[in-house]
């Protein structure tokens, strides 16, 4: 696919829609048929003997294009429901719908509540109106790289189970499940490069930091570990549990792909110094680095050997966090200043919003001689929302939500995305090509998928008016053209 594409915090929202539907993109992957007997075991693990009132019939004939759906409807003088869809996921939101819409069931997280199921006494119809729904987006998903360490890694496959299921009848068909027990695949490739057990295991947090050494704050590595190697071999025989349940019920198993942190001590056995960062005992490496292809080669090896990488889709976001990987890289010398287009006719701006003020200034609050001149001036600073007459005088101000506020007046640029263009950063996008191609090169149909700290540029928090942090995002979202600002 030799294309970089983004999935970005996109969490569980309404799923499906009546027809007819939004516009629909199709998938950069295929979403996995799954097992139609999968789907009745779900409906027995919900409420027992309840499935032979279910007729499930997968949909033939569809291809890359078709909208996923499913339709409801009564089979003629057997009081059974009859539910097709266009796969595995399909029949199984088409199952949540009845319940929920129907029978006035309730099938929760069991931390939020739990579900409210039980045997029907007599099993409510569908009527002459057939139901159909279908999806406005091809993926519903939800969960992030936290949870799988604070709260699921105490999961027992019981647990994760109904998860799954929970997970399907409420829409989402892709999921973070598969990033469960991935210190077996370090543990594997960091051995084969000359790292000890006792080194790479107390490299490893304890189970409940694990989201930290996996790169994600990773200057806390070696928080109540050891890791015990029965441990970590447990999670990694729950994944082929886990990943396998996945795709039966057409939900796809995102992977763990290599991020760029290791063990400081792997950084100086390769005599890697001069080259890689450091964070107390973590070495972050560049994605450009050779040591970074070379494992993630190893990584992603072990990877597809032990889990199969038939969904394409892999998490990978280390590189922004505590001034370390891809966010070492804010300065202003010539190759990565930022350039803004200086008289940009797309903008925008909105009428005169009498008695409000824009705070946070812009240069000091810069005052102009004209409104003109300062909505030039504004143009060219991407920190900049507006303008503020505050005593008769123009001054460029941060703020993009206007206050109330007597005797001044404001004005916003009203489409900021399109008027203050912004190029990626050329050494981003540089070695987001590269990381990118740590799971490619293995797998050429990958999908990556980002989650993580797109805004964080050292020493200045979360920062969405910086013009490095912004920058940096468009690599996110712009890279080899998939979004459109």
């Amino acid at each position: 696919m030799n294309i970089l594409q983004y999935l970005l915090y996109i969490f569980i929202t309404i799923n499906f829609i009546t027809v007819p539907t939004l516009a629909y993109n199709p998938p950069p992957v295929p979403l996995p048929m799954g097992d139609i007997n999968e789907i009745y075991n779900l409906l027995e693990r919900l409420i027992p003997t309840s499935s032979s009132h279910f007729q499930l019939q997968l949909v033939s004939n569809i291809n890359s294009t078709t909208i996923p759906y499913f339709t409801l409807s009564d089979v003629p003088n057997t009081g059974q429901i009859l539910i097709q869809g266009t796969s595995a996921s399909e029949l199984a939101s088409g199952i949540g719908y009845y319940l929920r819409e129907y029978c006035n069931m309730t099938i929760g997280w069991i931390r939020g509540g739990g579900s409210n199921l039980f045997l029907p006494t007599t099993w409510p119809i569908i009527g002459i109106n057939n139901i159909t729904k279908q999806r406005s987006v091809p993926y519903s998903f939800a969960m992030n790289v936290c949870t799988l360490s604070y709260t699921m890694v105490w999961h027992s496959w019981s647990q994760w189970e109904y998860y799954l299921d929970f997970a399907a009848v409420n829409g989402m068909n892709i999921n973070l499940a598969g990033l469960t027990g991935q210190e077996y695949i370090q543990y594997k490739v960091f051995l084969s490069l000359g790292l000890d057990d006792l080194t790479i295991r107390s490299w490893f947090n304890g189970p409940a930091f694990l989201t930290w050494s996996r790169g994600q704050n990773s200057h806390g590595s070696d928080l109540s570990g050891p890791l015990p190697l029965s441990f970590i071999i447990n999670q990694w025989n729950l994944n082929k549990q886990i990943i396998y349940r996945a795709r039966n019920l057409g939900i796809i198993p995102v992977l763990p792909a290599f991020q760029g942190v290791v063990p400081w001590e792997l950084i100086v056995l390769r005599n890697d110094t001069q080259k890689a960062s450091r964070t107390d005992d973590t070495g972050w490496l560049d994605a450009r680095d050779p040591l970074f292809s070379e494992i993630a080669d190893l990584w992603m090896n072990n990877l597809c050997t032990d889990f199969n990488c038939t969904d394409h889709v892999y998490q990978m976001d280390g590189f922004f966090h505590n001034t370390s990987g891809w966010g070492n890289y804010h300065n202003n010398n010539e190759e990565t200043k930022i350039a803004i287009v200086q008289d940009n006719p797309a903008c925008i701006w909105s009428e005169p919003l009498v008695d409000t003020y824009l705070e946070g200034c812009v240069q000091n609050c810069q005052t102009f001689n004209t409104l003109e001149e300062a909505q030039l001036a504004c143009i060219q600073n991407v920190s900049c929302g507006g303008v503020t007459i505050e005593r008769g005088q123009p001054q460029l101000r941060a703020g993009r939500s206007p206050i109330s506020y007597k005797n001044e007046t404001s004005y916003l640029i009203t489409n900021p995305l399109q008027c203050q263009v912004l190029p990626p950063d050329p050494t981003w996008s540089a070695i987001g090509q590269a990381a990118y191609n740590g799971i490619s090169r293995t797998d050429p149909e990958a999908v990556w998928m980002y989650q993580g700290w797109a805004l964080y540029v050292a020493n200045t928090g979360l920062n969405t008016h910086d013009p490095y942090a912004v920058s940096r995002f468009r690599v996110l979202l712009m890279l080899h053209h998939r979004v459109n600002f």
